[in-house]
């Protein structure tokens, strides 16, 4: 008996020492501290995707020396990267290299890409398209119509209380019109009665005393060619640029209207 009764223990033993070794060889040192900072940091993307547009206005809005191309392009970059750290650091425990070579480059350009495919800028040169004839006949009329409206040297806006975008497009216009310290090189046009323009206008963060104009609904989807918001930056009553609400560019605005 005590022979078997050693046996038994000494097989326990051997068997428990394989056991620590296969466990070291399936989870090594520091494994579960990497998979939870990477998870962390998968997450930490998956948040910023969710409110990139809503921190880029902060970051706007508080960060005076940084403009908007920057912000746009390094909040996707942070994000992309933030999401390949778990998947990358999973299959850096494949041990086929071939396969783990054409999952690195698979995952790697699949995940970088998500926030600019959620949340893509409008153009990479941030101008949003080429203001079409038929869209410059609408608005040149409109313009004729309304000589209120000054359009020498001008940001243009036409938007729409309760449209996302529109809003969005607002808080950037409402850094830029406190960067240029004065609000007649803004004109904003509006479809809405007074009550929503300046229910608009406070979460946006825009004076209430700010200067906005009227018109209709169709007049609206007219000149910006069905999509909104729109809006030009005119110099000499002629267009120089148009741009919708990912692609506004303040340094090319505040030069403009600074300078003329």
């Amino acid at each position: 008996m005590k022979v078997k009764t050693w046996e038994i223990l000494n097989f326990l033993v051997v068997k428990n020492k394989n056991n620590k070794l296969s466990s070291k060889a399936v989870f090594p040192p520091f494994f579960l501290f990497n998979l939870i900072v990477n998870t962390v940091l998968f997450s930490s993307g998956i948040l910023l995707i969710q409110n990139i547009d809503s921190l880029e206005i902060i970051i706007f809005k508080n960060l005076k020396s940084l403009n908007l191309k920057f912000i746009f392009y390094t909040l996707r970059i942070i994000t992309g990267i933030s999401l390949l750290f778990l998947p990358l650091k999973l299959l850096s425990y494949i041990n086929q290299t071939s396969l783990k070579n054409i999952l690195l480059v698979i995952f790697s350009i699949t995940f970088f890409s998500i926030p600019f495919s959620l949340s893509p800028p409008d153009s990479l040169r941030f101008k949003y398209k080429s203001t079409s004839e038929q869209q410059k006949k609408h608005l040149y009329s409109f313009l004729r119509a309304r000589k209120e409206i000054q359009t020498k040297n001008t940001l243009l806006c036409f938007l729409t209380a309760n449209c996302r975008f529109c809003k969005l497009a607002g808080k950037k216009i409402a850094v830029i019109s406190k960067k240029l310290e004065t609000n007649d090189r803004i004109q904003i046009v509006l479809n809405n009665d007074s009550t929503e323009v300046i229910k608009f206008l406070k979460e946006i963060d825009l004076s209430l005393n700010f200067t906005f104009h009227k018109t209709t609904f169709d007049t609206l989807l007219n000149i910006c060619d069905g999509k909104m918001p729109t809006m030009f930056l005119m110099n000499n009553d002629s267009i120089l640029n148009e741009y919708s609400s990912r692609s506004l560019n303040d340094l090319e605005i505040l030069e403009c209207l600074h300078n003329n």
